[in-house]
């Protein structure tokens, strides 16, 4: 016999044998008639639940067989799409501004990505555990509906996410979830799977009539699982996903109320099906038949019902293209695009963070990191190191120097909230609901450290293009990034939100070291102005002993060793340049005929004499005539140690965030007292 069938005909038979009881023993006492009614009612209810268990569990239980595989065309499509980018164009608001103002701060951001699914994850395992906060918490699920999360006492939950193909030509499926809940009691179920569907609607491949029968049949569910929940509590244990084909199904394990329920996974017209496949489950339209709302927002949990967590994360994963472009306030452009050169394109990623959270901090900290290369023969190079964020609730130090009046509308600001007893969990969560932070001050700080060993997992091509459209030529330079070796410490501090441009003038408390290794790309590296042309033939260069430091909360220093090779050619088509005729040659061997030597002198002048009158007319010019072309090349190395600072001019003083500024002993050009603008 299953496990569960004895004990839900033993919860049906039970109340249903009570309730004939009462009905033949109560034909005189009405009140025993109407708690026999209500026992029957009951009765019928758990008898539903029951068969339909019996049917979920037992008889319509699904497997979960090999995820899909793809065919030949569609493997050699993927191969021969372009690779996945993302786009970043930072423009000003009006593309042709009344006053030249080039300077001034760009206001307008547009983002895209192209190619950007699940299907760039071939293997993904995430595991850890959750400290739950004690209390009553929610999860926002639509603007008319909560799912409430009670926790009696502070438990732990555990969690495991993996994907990964199951062969070597197929796609990665997202495989197994779990979910361990220490038996958190949940409020508002029927209303929350009600207005799920204000989130998607259906894509309209099912009839009229089918969609009606699917509603009908949902807001039977919910009218009695809102009965149900109206007499007694339903906790949720785990929450268990598995990949059955092209689908993703979910299954849940709990009671509602002395009853239990065992892996039961609902239907699609309570709740639709997730696809399997990361390309499809991370993407605009996740699940089977339905799609989003443009204007629905995202469920959002409180995050006061975390009191700490512990993370671990092992992804394989393709890397993307990225572009940058920003137009100008003048109608110039300049964009930089960046990409990985690897055959084999796959990056390891590993991680472990943990983080707690209280009423007036978050902390969130990667206690180690790599990106590392997976190609064969690279040494398992990559960055590694350690980072931590903290967002805190308090005065910001920008807002302490602002002035008395900014300060005690502050102060009254955070009395306000002390008073109606506002935390960070909940500025966090009317945040994610809203989408502003409000008149809140957040105090952001990032920190950063690479470990000595870091470099880059994969060469890098970064392109740099610069044009105009009312302007001749352009220029675009290749680099390839073939080394990069990067260690030490940066960090950053931030007020959110940021509420004027200057705000973003900060710089960083950097101290890093670095050496690198590049070369330029001949084929599409050049510069041209319209009239010439300048091109690059085996152009390398090598950064040693590169330091970047801070030298105060305004300055950034930096020095390094460059030592550049190479061929410079100059090409250039147009007009005439007409030059000396070859009798410029005979008059100054004229000139020469008065010295000692003047036979010798006369005779060469002889020798020309005779040249002009046996060659042709095209022979007697060394003219350049329009449409030909000049070319210089220009070659030779240099090494020269070069020494940079960038200063910002700022009333603010910050404390600093890195142990102390220093400049090291070795850099005697920069000099801390007259530093240069």
């Amino acid at each position: 016999m299953p496990p569960g069938v004895l004990g839900g005909a033993g919860a049906v038979l039970g109340p249903g044998v009570l309730a004939a009881a009462f009905l033949n023993l109560g034909s005189e006492a009405t009140a025993v008639r109407q708690a026999g009614h209500v026992l029957l009612t009951f009765t019928f209810a758990f008898a539903a639940v029951w068969f339909y268990s019996i049917w979920a569990f037992h008889i319509a239980r699904p497997s979960a067989p090999a995820a899909r595989k793809r065919g030949k065309t569609e493997r050699e499509s993927e191969c021969t799409s372009p690779a996945p980018v993302v786009s970043l164009e930072w423009s000003a608001a009006d593309e042709f501004p009344e006053d030249f103002a080039p300077l001034l701060a760009l206001k307008q951001v547009v983002t895209g990505g192209h190619g950007v699914t699940g299907a760039l994850l071939n293997s993904l395992c995430v595991t850890g555990d959750a400290q739950l906060r004690a209390g009553s918490h929610e999860l926002r699920i639509s603007r008319r509906s909560r799912l409430e999360l009670c926790v009696r006492a502070t438990k732990k939950c555990k969690f495991r996410i993996e994907a990964q193909p199951a062969k070597a030509d197929q796609e990665a499926v997202a495989s197994k979830l779990c979910l361990e809940l220490p038996g958190v009691q949940l409020g508002g179920v029927a209303g929350a799977l009600d207005s799920l569907w204000d989130l998607w609607v259906e894509s309209g491949h099912t009839s009229a009539m089918a969609g009606l029968a699917s509603a009908l049949a949902r807001k039977m569910c919910v009218l009695l699982l809102r009965a149900m929940e109206s007499a007694f509590p339903i906790r949720l244990v785990t929450v268990e996903g598995v990949a059955a084909g092209e689908q993703f199904l979910l299954f849940f394990t709990g009671s509602i109320g002395p009853i239990p329920f065992e892996r039961i996974h609902l239907p699609t017209f309570v709740l639709p099906r997730l696809h399997a496949p990361l390309s499809r489950m991370i993407s605009s339209e996740p699940l089977i038949g339905h799609r989003f709302h443009r204007s629905a927002t995202p469920p959002a949990p409180h995050p006061g019902i975390l009191e700490s967590w512990k993370m671990s994360l092992n992804a394989k994963v393709s890397p993307v293209d990225l572009n940058v472009k920003l137009h100008m306030r003048d109608g110039s452009c300049s964009s930089v695009a960046a990409s990985v050169l690897s055959e084999e394109r796959l990056l390891s990623v590993r991680c472990e963070s943990c983080g707690e959270i209280d009423s007036d901090s978050l902390r969130a900290e990667l206690s180690s990191f790599s990106i590392q290369s997976s190609a064969p023969g690279t040494n398992s190079r990559g960055l590694t190191g350690h980072a931590s964020l903290d967002v805190s609730i308090g005065k910001s130090e920008r807002s302490k120097q602002s002035g008395s009046q900014s300060s005690r509308k502050l102060d009254r600001q955070l009395s306000e909230m002390s008073s109606t007893g506002s935390s960070l969990p909940d500025l966090l969560f009317a945040a994610a609901c809203n989408g502003t932070l409000g008149a809140t001050s957040l105090d952001v700080v990032g920190k950063m450290s690479l470990n000595d060993s870091s470099e880059l997992p994969e060469p890098l091509r970064v392109t740099i293009r610069d044009e105009h459209p009312l302007m001749m030529g352009c220029a675009n330079v290749a680099v390839v990034l073939e080394r990069l070796a990067l260690r030490g410490k940066v960090g950053l501090r931030g007020d959110l939100p940021m509420r004027r441009k200057r705000d973003l003038l900060q710089l960083p408390d950097a101290d890093l070291l670095f050496d690198a290794q590049m070369r330029l790309e001949e084929e599409t590296s050049f510069v041209d102005d319209g009239y010439a042309t300048v091109r690059f033939h085996r152009v390398q260069g090598k950064v040693e002993g590169g330091h970047v430091w801070s030298q105060d909360e305004f300055c950034l220093v930096g020095k390094a060793s460059v030592s550049t090779a190479g061929t410079l050619t100059v090409e250039q088509e147009g007009p005439s340049l007409v030059q000396a005729l070859i009798e410029a040659e005979t008059a100054a061997a004229r000139l020469g005929g008065s010295n000692s030597h003047g036979k010798r002198w006369r005779s060469t002048t002889q020798q020309l004499r005779s040249r002009i009158a046996s060659a042709g007319e095209e022979e007697l010019h060394t003219s350049v005539r329009p449409g030909d072309k000049i070319h210089i090349s220009v070659g030779g190395s240099a090494k020269a140690s070069t020494a940079c600072q960038l200063r910002l001019n700022s009333g603010v003083h910050r404390q600093p965030l890195l142990s102390s500024y220093k400049t090291p002993p070795c850099s005697p050009r920069v000099s801390r007292r007259d530093p240069s603008p």
